[in-house]
């Protein structure tokens, strides 16, 4: 019988590499943070789901310049900046759910 941790953890890694290989243009372009790109822009509430896993839901104010360094943060802002914001995926999805 396979180890379910073990199954698991191949399981988010093999997730991570699709999601790399796909990239924002489905060739790979931006790795990662490209695929994410584009979930932002194309399945705004699927992002939306993703972020509410990924996002604290409390915020200290010791923690919040150690969360502006963060990835995930240069990711928000550059979905920003491509005219879509983060507050109203997830008020898509609240109001649907």
């Amino acid at each position: 019988m396979a180890d379910p941790n073990k199954l698991g953890s191949l399981l988010k890694d093999a997730i991570l590499r699709a999601a790399e290989a796909v990239g924002e243009d489905k060739e790979g372009k931006g790795g990662l943070t490209g695929y994410c790109m584009f979930l932002a822009k194309e399945e705004p509430r699927a992002f939306a789901s993703l972020l509410g896993r990924a996002l604290p839901t409390e915020v200290s104010g010791s923690m919040a310049h150690q969360i502006d360094a963060d990835p995930l943060s240069d990711l928000l802002r550059q979905v920003a900046e491509h005219g879509k914001k983060i507050t109203d995926c997830r008020k898509e999805e609240h109001h649907d759910g």
